[in-house]
């Protein structure tokens, strides 16, 4: 008894000491050093360089972090290198660790597990906080046809973590059952915030394997994902196509998807697609969401006879529309809710945020109109102001330039034949447009700065004339512009409104 009351009033004393900032490696040669005589509260402050070791966080609440941490320079994050050495994991959280256990601004590379999963950082029962991270070249293989190759990436097991501002690619899970190639969630329930998983793989070891989630796999829990890209994620090997899927995001969980962009990933035979969901008395959420070019499925749902799937989808673009979400099994229910759209999200396709929005993009000032409780991030993944020109738009970008300038007014009007009457307007106008073969038609409405004001009809078109009555009793005077896009083509016209 008396050893423990001294144990208890050891730890209070630790505790009330003043944080300190050890240096590395002017105090400690290597950061586990550092980690090792370091106190609740304390910061394990890193110089740039290549750190060649494998760290475990020893379930102290304590900040191990790069100069990005005082600076905000983002070139620390790439400068500053803890290197795994493929002999083991480069980071390991195990032993309760909080989220003020914060692990911040480093490249986490070349680690590797074949037990336990995640060759990069495992967070097992423990719920840290992961910032501005850079997780690459990692992999996770276990080629025993009994067990799993769990998170090339990062692993979570009965976890709660925050992610933020990380990027996660080129990582790799090899098994004869191999799942996130990317990051693996097992029963935790993290929340992912301005998160990239792209190019991560998941690769069979054997003929038959059975390969899910390339880029994300989550079972059991309640994941959230904020701000997400999830591209160019990859499945391939000699795998039972029957027993695999997803190879952007597989769940056997409850989600929440919320302005993610989902595209580009795929098979190496082309079987099943981007989004796979398993049926297990489960319920997702897509908002504000763009799924589209992945191949050669858009969203796959697979229940069974017991377990219910419910899925949810609002405001977002969807390759293909409601047809192209498949359904195998009973007890599936797919609302599909108000501001869906099926076109063409027109990505800049250059420079490091490829899936950023061109301004002429159909997903600009079309996500949902409130976004109470989304808990939305104020920047997005490129660093810009997520609210910015009235409604937030669609997918993991918000579009910072969506004029329409003088040089597009002057354009195809002839050619669609466009029309307004009566103009100037005062209640009801006639969009009147002529196509020369069918195709998928966006009309939508700019106002005199040239910033897009809504959408007012989007859908697949037959060749011919056609004519649309819009009410214009919403909108105050002033001078807009009616705009008509087809795939690669577009025409505007001014309207008065009075």
């Amino acid at each position: 008894m008396k050893k423990l009351a001294l144990t208890s009033a050891m730890l209070f004393i630790i505790y009330l000491l003043p944080a300190q900032i050890i240096h590395i490696p002017n105090d400690f040669s290597t950061i586990q050093h550092g980690i090792d005589e370091a106190n609740p509260g304390d910061t394990v402050l890193v110089e740039p360089g290549a750190y060649v070791e494998n760290i475990n966080f020893l379930g102290k609440d304590i900040t191990v972090a790069s100069k990005y941490i005082s600076t905000q320079d983002t070139s620390y994050i790439s400068t500053t290198i803890i290197d795994g050495n493929q002999v083991a994991r480069v980071v390991t959280f195990e032993n309760n660790e909080s989220l003020a256990a914060l692990l911040c601004g480093f490249t986490i590379t070349n680690g590797f597990d074949s037990i336990s999963g995640g060759g990069g950082i495992k967070c097992d029962n423990s719920s840290p906080t992961l910032q501005h991270l850079k997780v690459s070249n990692n992999s996770m293989e276990n080629e025993n046809w009994l067990d799993w190759s769990l998170g090339g990436g990062i692993k979570l097991g009965n976890a709660n973590p925050c992610i933020e501002n990380v990027v996660i690619s080129n990582n790799i899970a090899r098994g004869y059952i191999a799942v996130g190639g990317g990051i693996c969630s097992w029963n935790s329930d993290p929340t992912l915030k301005n998160v990239t998983i792209s190019d991560n793989k998941c690769i069979s070891s054997a003929l038959g394997s059975s390969l899910h989630g390339a880029g994300f796999y989550c079972n059991g829990g309640n994941p959230v994902l904020i701000d997400a890209v999830i591209s160019n994620n990859k499945i391939e090997g000699s795998y039972n196509s029957s027993s695999s899927g997803g190879c952007g995001l597989t769940c056997v969980s409850d989600l929440l998807l919320i302005n993610s962009t989902i595209t580009g990933n795929s098979y190496s035979d082309n079987t099943h697609g981007g989004v796979i969901y398993y049926g297990a008395n489960s319920h997702a959420s897509i908002i504000n969401t763009i799924v589209w070019n992945n191949d050669p499925d858009t969203i796959r749902l697979v229940g069974d006879e017991w377990p219910t799937l419910d899925l949810d989808v609002s405001y977002s673009n969807i390759h293909g529309g409601e047809n192209s979400i498949l359904s195998y099994g009973p007890n599936i229910t797919i609302n599909w809710l108000e501001g869906n759209i099926d076109y063409d999200p027109i990505f800049t396709g250059t420079g490091g945020h490829p899936y950023q929005l061109s301004h002429l993009s159909p997903c600009v000032n079309t996500g949902t109109p409130d976004t109470t409780g989304l808990n939305i991030p104020e920047l997005d993944l490129a660093g810009n102001p997520r609210f910015y020109g009235g409604r937030i738009e669609m997918g993991a970008y918000e579009n910072q330039d969506v004029s329409v300038s003088v040089l597009e007014q002057a354009n195809n009007s002839g050619r669609f034949k466009l029309s307004i009457t009566p103009n100037p307007v005062n209640n009801i106008a006639n969009i009147g447009f002529t196509l020369s073969e069918k195709t998928t038609v966006l009309v939508s409405l700019f106002n005199q700065t040239g910033r897009h004001i809504k959408n007012i009809y989007t859908g697949e078109t037959e060749k011919g004339r056609h004519e649309i009555n819009w009410n214009s009793n919403d909108l105050p005077g002033g001078i807009y512009f009616i705009k008509l896009q087809t795939t690669g083509e577009f025409a505007t016209e001014k309207i008065v409104i009075q």
